[in-house]
């Protein structure tokens, strides 16, 4: 049916399936070109009503067709853009200001008439130029920075018409066929003048340029690896507020965190328990408890930690440290320290023969002081603080990944990468690598400022696999949610919150139901589903259980640290991370048992 058109028909049917597809990027050349009048003012009405939704490049040799639909305006001369800007721009910059349109009398003879109100002119406004002659008609341009005499020279012009044998004048702006003109004159003044030989050599120039070699197999597929990660930094380069809100500003907020948590809101025990009892050696540790408070429960907590082999005598109210060592058999070990907590005082016991009993005595005590007095949930707290930030660090990280695939999307970019011959492996390859790059810049950056605070002291290690395992269990969803959505915003919105919300959201669940129904099974069944379900959650579990463990269990110098971080590498806390491949989190697997096993007090 289509081939049954006329040349203006199929070319209205061209422009109609341009503008029916919804793209936001309309290439249109010469679009109302073989129109009758009529059609084309319809054509020019309809880009001019989707030109605000959409960007629309054409090519027209219509000067009036681009001074009404163009914003901006490239004029090409000879094969190059010699020149681009806004109509407005154009004519101020190329153009010779105003036009004055006189049309000689009857009889007059119109190349004296030109010439005596061109010196007229002159006399009343500085820089006027006399333009060319079409038959009783002629041209004056007037200089726009002079339109404050404009009005001397019209008044006079009205006065003198008889005398100056002339009929009428108008004024008028400079057109753009105008500035056109004058463009491709002072672009290539010899171009009319090249003869038929100079254009022939010039297209064989032409051709020849075009007859190269042709990249292929490994070598082409290396030209387009470059060109895409060139094309990848350039978006970066451009977007400087996007790059802010993705690198910067996460780090800023874990930055924010750990000085927080370092700067005295939050006290932990592991910096405290740095005086290992080790070096005491083994001692029998006696303990009257006359009172039962919090501090002795804490000071029973701390002896416990003393090396293989010692011995806690807990000594009621009725027995006397006297009777006790009157009856303390004479084998090894022997007495090292220990205390007497009455009702209204306490007293540190120590045994004069050991070497530094005086200060590991005391040491003993302040750190079951401590302990008392800050609460064991403290170190909890500053597990929290740090998974909390990490979380919205880590949202402001992968969130905005998913723009570039949107505009790529609905820009159809990607369709036309593809159409001249860009496979899809090698896309998604590079689209993978560049953010992998990227986030493990920024990871890095973690991992500096955690080091430089002392965080995670020991655990790096944990942690790195942590952040490694979180960009695999999100990357594939974001990739997915870019094929949704056509707002590269909403996209950037939905993921970021469906990180936060994944992750506070389910930990605000799992709390509320612990608390509702301590002991059920269902409850942690409920938990692990959830564990694989968001990655953010996981992320967060796993962070604070980290945190809570390096800092109760101190730095891995310690004997029980070194063991117990050791188990967090076996298979049954490891072996967890075939679940990566379905896009849920596996991170979680190297910390799920750990709350019930890990942080018993033995």
């Amino acid at each position: 049916v289509a081939a049954n058109l006329s040349g203006g028909q199929k070319r209205k049917l061209c422009v109609s399936m341009a503008l029916i597809g919804g793209s936001t990027l309309i290439l249109l050349d010469e679009p109302t070109a073989g129109m009758d009048p009529q059609a084309r003012r319809d054509v020019e009405a309809l880009l001019e009503s989707v030109k605000g939704d959409r960007t629309v490049l054409l090519t027209t040799h219509y000067m009036d067709e681009a001074e009404l639909l163009g914003d901006r305006i490239a004029i090409m001369v000879a094969g190059r853009v010699y020149c681009c800007g806004t109509p407005q721009f154009l004519k101020e910059r190329f153009g010779g200001g105003y036009i004055m349109t006189i049309v000689a009398a009857e009889k007059a003879k119109v190349g004296d008439v030109a010439e005596t109100l061109a010196d007229l002119a002159g006399k009343y406004v500085q820089g006027a130029e006399r333009g060319p002659v079409h038959g009783k008609q002629f041209e004056i341009t007037l200089p726009k920075e002079r339109e404050k005499d404009f009005p001397q020279l019209f008044e006079h012009l009205e006065k003198s018409k008889d005398a100056l044998q002339i009929s009428s004048f108008g004024l008028s702006l400079n057109t753009l066929e105008q500035v056109f003109l004058k463009v491709a004159e002072s672009a290539d003044p010899a171009a009319s003048m090249l003869d038929l030989n100079e254009r022939i050599n010039r297209h064989k120039e032409l051709i020849q340029a075009l007859q190269v070699d042709r990249l292929e197999g490994s070598t082409l597929i290396f030209a387009q690896l470059c060109a895409l990660i060139t094309k990848r930094i350039i978006y970066y380069v451009r977007n400087r507020s996007q790059l802010i809100v993705q690198v910067l500003i996460p780090v800023g907020i874990a930055l924010s965190c750990v000085y927080v948590s370092r700067g005295g809101l939050i006290k932990t025990a592991a910096e405290e328990r740095t005086f290992s009892l080790e070096t005491f050696g083994p001692s029998r540790i006696p303990v009257q408890m006359e009172a039962n408070t919090s501090l002795v429960d804490a000071y029973l907590e701390v002896v416990s930690e003393a090396p293989p082999g010692s011995l806690i005598h807990k000594l009621g109210t009725n027995d006397t440290l006297d009777k006790w060592v009157h009856y303390l058999p004479k084998k090894m070990p022997p007495p090292g320290f220990g205390a007497i907590f009455a009702p209204s005082s306490i007293t540190v016991l120590f045994s004069g023969r050991a070497f530094h009993s005086v200060p590991t005595a005391v040491n003993v005590f302040d750190n079951a002081l401590l302990r008392a007095e800050t609460g064991e949930s403290n170190a909890g707290q500053m597990g929290e603080l740090l998974g909390i930030s990490l979380i919205l660090a880590l949202a402001l990280m992968t969130s905005p990944i998913v723009i570039f695939l949107v505009e790529e999307r609905v820009s159809k970019f990607s369709h036309q990468q593809s159409l001249t011959g860009v496979s899809l492996i090698l896309f998604w390859a590079v689209t993978l690598f560049s953010d992998l790059v990227l986030y493990s810049l920024i990871c890095a950056c973690f991992v500096v400022v955690l080091v430089s605070f002392g965080i995670f002291q020991g655990y790096l290690e944990f942690l790195i696999v942590l952040l490694a395992l979180y960009f695999w269990s999100c990357v594939i969803f974001i990739y997915f949610v870019s094929t949704i959505f056509s707002s590269p915003s909403r996209a950037n919105v939905f993921l970021f919150i469906w990180q936060l919300a994944g992750a506070f959201g389910a930990d605000m669940l799992i709390r509320s139901a612990r608390m509702e129904a301590k002991g059920e099974q269902w409850v942690e069944d409920l938990r692990t589903r959830l564990l694989y379900a968001f990655p953010s959650f996981a992320f967060l579990n796993a962070t604070m259980t980290l945190g809570e463990f390096s800092t109760k269990l101190g730095p891995p110098n310690n004997p029980r640290s070194l063991e117990r971080s050791l188990m967090l590498w076996e298979w049954n806390y490891i072996g967890g991370l075939r679940f990566l491949c379905f896009g849920g989190s596996s991170a979680r697997s190297i910390f799920i048992e750990s709350e019930n096993s890990y942080f018993e007090i033995a």
